[in-house]
């Protein structure tokens, strides 16, 4: 434990015990929506699961690259772990946006 406070401090712990809390939470998200929108069939509550499927890949994936980096990280190909970071950031939060966007359309026309 001193090592990993050593490495990145108080600040990088509490923020990356935060990030974990919103990954989960994102995650039961998805799974209670996934769930309702099996049971009652609703596109909106399945527009709203894919919303929230993206938005925790779009925290858990760019927390994975950054784990695993350390195994293929080096000087020279230091740009490409940004490169990834960007583009799975804005994709799936483009794909979480458009399915919010969605449900929101369904729920409007089921007014």
């Amino acid at each position: 434990m001193n090592l990993i406070l050593d490495r990145l401090g108080l600040q990088g712990v509490v923020i990356g015990l935060l990030e974990f809390a919103i990954i989960i939470a994102f995650g039961y998200l998805f799974y209670l929506f996934r769930k309702t929108a099996r049971q009652s069939q609703s596109p909106i509550h399945r527009y709203l699961s894919f919303g929230f499927f993206f938005a925790f890949l779009n925290m858990l994936a760019p927390t994975l690259i950054t784990f695993s980096s350390a195994f293929w990280l080096n000087e020279n190909n230091l740009e490409i772990l940004d490169l990834l970071h960007n583009i799975l950031y804005f994709s799936l939060e483009f794909f979480s946006l458009f399915c919010f966007i969605k449900a929101a359309n369904a729920a409007y026309k089921n007014s």
